[in-house]
């Protein structure tokens, strides 16, 4: 493609008389090639190696985050280069860290991060949207209650979902339809028990419980996933249950999945159920092992249908990545050794990294900002944001 520079470089590349800003939400605090001022990066970002985060050797919250990075920067080069959407407004970002030294911003329904976007909100106020890994379950009050349209590119949390108590809270993953999804894979397997292990007060534990319970199911167990695994596995070879509806934070899942199998509840005799696969939290020494470990789970999720259209634009972004991850930079690696690396990033791990479901995210964002301003001209900065609920963001038709 020909480009030069830095990813994260923003330069007007049309005639613009206005500007909006994007707050990014991440954790920042990790890259110590960057300058924060309280919680607001100040410096660093354009002159970093994009290819020294891309390193699976030695991936930390930051090189993982990078990936969503470089799916929104990709489309906010996009966004500000046509001219048929948001003309004469170009789009500029601010990062904000939301991790604290010792913890992750979404430990304890993510109170580090709810923090963050009160100055945020008060002191920022070029800022009218938030992107970023922001899915506790505090954010959205605080968002909604600031109205700040906020968008999540890997959030998974049915409760959130509430238009009425988060009208300003918007998340890419489709949770609409899994108990149906769920159910017809019962049918087909003739299967008409299994067991239950979720965070019991949970919504979307709720609507699987009732949907299943409606359709005649028998649910032999409904357990807590933050139980006992001793406890869990007691009433799992009482009931003889076979198949596992298996659900909660990713971690925890993981975790419970890991303490099953360790106790002979995972294998050829067992089929588990889930809304995204448990990761493997000791490695396996094979790519063979990780895939055994995984053979007794079905992911339920929802994808796209890879028409003509979305693997053109998906090829556009990681071209658009990947000319800079490309670049073979050099830089200097934990061994204080002078290292040439050059990183193309495949269609398999932009998907895995939700690369491409950040590159719709700020999109998403974009199309409901010029929606609202090509019927509402006048309305900026403060005055848009009373328009930005989630209703804004639906059938803005820009594909």
């Amino acid at each position: 493609m020909g480009e030069t520079g830095s990813l994260f470089d923003n330069p007007r590349t049309k005639p613009t008389n206005q500007s909006i800003t994007i707050a990014f939400l991440g954790p920042y605090v990790d890259c110590d090639r960057l300058t924060l001022n309280g919680s607001l990066v100040v410096s660093g970002m354009e002159t970093l190696n994009v290819t020294q985060y891309s390193d699976w050797n030695s991936m930390s919250t930051f090189n993982i985050f990078m990936y969503l990075e470089f799916g929104a920067m990709a489309a906010i080069r996009d966004i500000n280069r046509n001219p048929n959407v948001l003309p004469n407004i170009h789009i500029n970002v601010k990062r904000f860290n939301v991790v604290t030294p010792d913890s992750f911003g979404t430990i304890n329904g993510g109170y580090v991060v709810s923090q963050t976007i009160v100055p945020i909100a008060e002191t920022h106020t070029d800022v009218i949207a938030l992107f970023g890994d922001i899915t506790g379950y505090r954010i959205p009050a605080v968002t909604s209650f600031y109205k700040l349209p906020a968008i999540d590119p890997r959030g998974f949390n049915y409760g959130l979902l509430d238009r009425i108590k988060y009208p300003y809270y918007m998340q890419l993953d489709a949770m609409g339809g899994m108990p149906e999804v769920l159910i017809l894979l019962l049918n087909r397997f003739k299967v008409t028990r299994l067991a239950m292990i979720c965070e019991k007060r949970d919504p979307m534990c709720i609507t699987m419980t009732r949907a299943l319970q409606q359709n005649g199911f028998n649910i032999l167990l409904l357990l807590d996933i933050h139980s006992d695994p001793d406890y869990i596995g007691l009433w799992l070879k009482k009931t003889n249950a076979r198949y596992i509806y298996l659900d909660g934070p990713s971690y925890q899942l993981s975790f419970m999945y890991e303490k099953l199998a360790s106790k002979g509840f995972v294998g050829k005799d067992f089929v588990y159920f889930g809304p995204f696969c448990p990761e493997v939290l000791q490695t396996p020494s094979t790519e063979q092992a990780v895939n055994d470990y995984r053979k007794g789970f079905i992911y339920l999720g929802g994808f796209n249908d890879m028409t003509e259209d979305i693997k053109l634009l998906q090829q556009h972004v990681l071209d658009t990545v990947s000319t800079f991850t490309r670049s073979g930079f050099k830089f200097i690696n934990s061994h204080e050794m002078l290292t040439a690396l050059s990183f193309n990033i495949t269609d398999e791990i932009a998907t895995y990294t939700n690369l491409f479901a950040s590159y719709d995210s700020i999109w998403t964002l974009a199309a409901g900002i010029d929606k609202v301003l090509k019927h509402q001209p006048n309305l900026i900065h403060e005055n848009i944001k009373l328009c930005l609920n989630s209703s804004a963001f639906m059938n803005t038709g820009i594909a």
